[in-house]
C-alpha cells in the first residue's frame, strides 16, 4: 500500500503517515507506533494532526469529516461538512487545537469546536472553486485559504475577508498553503510544481 504523506505535530513528539485507507501515528521519542487508525470504505483526501498532538482529523472524497484520538485511535467526533456528498480536501486545526476548519468542493470553509463537535463561528463562502487547503497564522487571527486560482485571507472569528490575491501566476490552481512562524509571509504551491512566497497583507 503506497504511503501518501507524513507530517509531525508542533511539538515534534508525534508524527503520522497515511495511505488511502489507514493512518499510523508514531511516537517519535519512543520510536514506536502509538495508534493504527483504519478509515473504512472511502479515500482520504485530507488529514491533519492537531498542534498539541492529541487529535487527528481526516476528510474524505465522499464528505466524511472525522476526528480521532491520536493516542488511542478512537473516534471522537463525526462532523457533517455538507452539502451531502461534498468531498473534503483541506482540514486545519487552530493553533490552540480547539477549533477545526475544513473545506472542499462545497466551496465553503466551516469551523467546529473540538470540545463538543458543534459547528461554530462563520461559514466562509465565495470561493472560486474547490477549497484545497487552509492555514492559520500562529496567533490564530488570520486564515489563508487557497481555492482554484484564488488565495484569500480571512478573519476566522468574524468571517470577514481581509484580502484577496488573484493572478499570482498564470494558469495555476493552488493546492497547498503554509504560513511562516512569525506570520509575516505565506507560501502557496501550484499545479506546475512551483511554490510562491508572498508577504502577508497587513494589518
Amino acid at each position: 500500500m503506497a504511503l501518501r504523506s507524513s507530517t509531525t505535530s508542533a511539538q515534534a513528539r508525534s508524527t503520522r503517515r497515511w495511505n488511502a485507507d489507514a493512518v499510523d501515528v508514531w511516537d517519535t521519542t519512543a520510536r514506536r507506533r502509538r495508534a493504527h487508525i483504519v478509515i473504512p470504505d472511502y479515500n482520504m483526501w485530507a488529514m491533519q494532526l492537531s498542534p498539541d498532538g492529541r487529535l487527528l482529523a481526516t476528510g474524505s472524497s465522499n464528505g466524511h469529516l472525522e476526528v480521532w484520538n491520536a493516542r488511542t485511535g478512537h473516534l471522537v467526533h463525526k462532523l457533517p461538512y455538507g452539502p451531502g456528498g461534498s468531498s473534503i480536501s483541506g482540514a486545519r486545526f487552530s493553533p490552540d487545537s480547539n477549533t477545526l476548519a475544513a473545506g472542499g468542493d462545497g466551496r465553503t470553509v466551516r469551523f467546529w469546536s473540538m470540545n463538543d463537535g458543534r459547528q461554530v463561528g462563520p461559514t466562509l463562502t465565495g470561493f472560486a472553486g474547490t477549497v484545497a487547503d487552509a492555514a492559520y497564522t500562529l496567533d490564530g487571527k488570520r486564515l489563508v485559504v487557497c481555492a482554484a486560482e484564488q488565495v484569500t485571507i480571512w478573519d476566522p472569528t468574524t468571517g470577514d475577508m481581509v484580502a484577496e490575491l488573484l493572478a499570482i501566476a498564470d494558469d495555476t490552481n493552488f493546492y497547498s498553503v503554509a504560513v511562516s512562524p512569525d506570520g509575516g509571509r505565506f507560501a502557496v504551491t501550484g499545479k506546475w510544481g512551483l511554490a510562491y512566497v508572498l508577504p502577508m497583507p497587513g494589518p
